[in-house]
């Protein structure tokens, strides 16, 4: 399959997949198909009738990628971690909102620094540097007990597939420990002022500039 990317042994991210595809998938013994596209991107619903043509289990969750909502959120894990579903392919029409949301998990669940899902997403072929509405749902969610709080119901009901979201290591190198303290540190200050000022231009100005110094 072309610009599938096999995040571990559960989950493969990718685009919207053609008929070949799901051809493919189901020879390669996938059960899942989760679809995070929102429904003005549907085109006619032809994934959805190929999967279950397929016998595939389709399950929509239509995400706005401009005003993700923790409930789309949460929808998503309960379908990741049902029982039976994996392995599963989860696709959008960029193929970013899948991978934010399964980073986002990991570096949650393994206390994390958040400049990580954006070494890891680049690694993965991904730049969300550029991409204010990815960035907005990290900060927001990252810093949220609410979210916090579903990661740690996550782990307590399926303790047996907790590691499944996080990436192999031959998949995604090992992180780099330069700097991480200091871009920690910087990266509370700005979510500190933004939670106070609501100010989109400033957030957007200080995460390019931390962002173009942690690539030096």
């Amino acid at each position: 399959m072309q610009n599938a990317k096999k995040f571990n042994d559960r989950i493969t991210l990718g685009l919207v997949p053609s008929a070949e595809d799901i051809k493919q998938l189901k020879e390669l013994g996938y059960k899942t198909i989760i679809d995070l596209r929102d429904n003005q991107e549907l085109f006619g619903g032809l994934v959805a009738k190929r999967a279950k043509e397929a016998g595939l289990t389709y399950i929509h969750i239509p995400v706005q990628r401009d005003a993700i909502q923790l409930e789309d959120v949460k929808a998503f894990y309960r379908a990741v971690y049902a029982r039976g579903s994996a392995p599963l392919y989860v696709f959008s029409r960029l193929g970013r909102k899948p991978l934010v949301f399964v980073l986002l998990f990991d570096a949650v669940a393994q206390s994390k620094s958040l400049v990580r899902i954006y070494r890891q997403a680049n690694r993965l072929g991904f730049h969300l540097e550029c991409d204010f509405p990815m960035q907005t749902f990290l900060y927001n969610l990252y810093n949220s007990g609410e979210f916090r709080e579903m990661v740690d119901e996550i782990r307590r009901s399926r303790s047996d597939l907790f590691e499944s979201l996080a990436p192999s290591p031959h998949q995604v190198e090992e992180e780099y420990d330069f700097g991480v303290d200091a871009v920690t540190e910087k990266l509370l200050q700005i979510t500190s002022t933004y939670s106070q000022t609501k100010d989109n231009a400033m957030l957007q100005k200080a995460l390019a500039d931390l962002l173009a110094t942690v690539k030096r």
